[in-house]
């Protein structure tokens, strides 16, 4: 049946309650796991407007921070149900609205 399960995550309550059950499930099957959380490569407030390197880095940091916790998580839950994992963070891209509808940018980041 299955054997790898998506477990994306956004730090919500939801998203816990999400992950609890996606564990016990994947142990209850023998899958292994996958978390993932997408972060903002660049906060959107930050793509109309120049904005200085130093606060898009230190908003990036934030994200980057805030995102390992929530796959922390994932990470004790598997490893409490002694289920495989991996765990991923990705940087998405924002979307944009147009007068014909929504649109995709990718906005560049610093590495």
């Amino acid at each position: 049946m299955f054997k790898h399960i998506l477990l994306p995550t956004d730090g919500s309550e939801l998203s816990a309650a999400t992950i609890q059950q996606g564990i016990r499930f994947a142990k209850s099957i023998g899958a292994k796991v996958t978390g993932l959380c997408v972060v903002p490569l660049q906060h959107t407030l930050f793509c109309e407007m120049e904005i200085p390197t130093k606060a898009q880095e230190q908003a990036a940091k934030r994200c980057k921070e805030r995102a390992e916790t929530y796959l922390t998580v994932i990470e004790k839950d598997a490893e409490e149900a002694r289920i495989a994992y991996d765990v991923f963070m990705r940087g998405t891209i924002i979307p944009m609205k147009s007068s014909s509808g929504w649109l995709s940018r990718k906005v560049a980041t610093s590495s």
